[in-house]
């Protein structure tokens, strides 16, 4: 792989960890992780799909508390396009 790609993928997960900290206006992470990284077809945008603990009072006893959100992140630029929920089981919509 090389520098580049490398490069433009860590710009994309952090484009995608601060859009989720600011649409969430979180000052904490909680918990986030790197679940996915992939790309589109024709190679224009970077497929981030990360996970975070999502515990509220309603579901706080839960086992399963965990949200996964892909971002669709324009390789170009490093600006999020888009972002989904998404069930872990069911990722690709794009």
């Amino acid at each position: 792989m090389n520098d580049s790609k490398q490069d433009s993928r860590k710009e994309a997960i952090k484009a995608s960890v601060n859009y989720l900290k600011e649409v969430l206006d979180l000052k904490e992470p909680l918990n986030i992780k790197l679940e996915e990284i992939d790309q589109t077809e024709d190679n224009k945008f970077w497929l981030i799909t990360l996970s975070y603990d999502d515990i509220t009072l309603e579901n706080i006893f839960e086992d399963n508390t965990r949200t996964y959100k892909i971002f669709k992140i324009n390789k170009i630029a490093n600006e999020v396009h888009s972002m989904k929920l998404t069930d872990y089981e069911y990722r690709r919509s794009y």
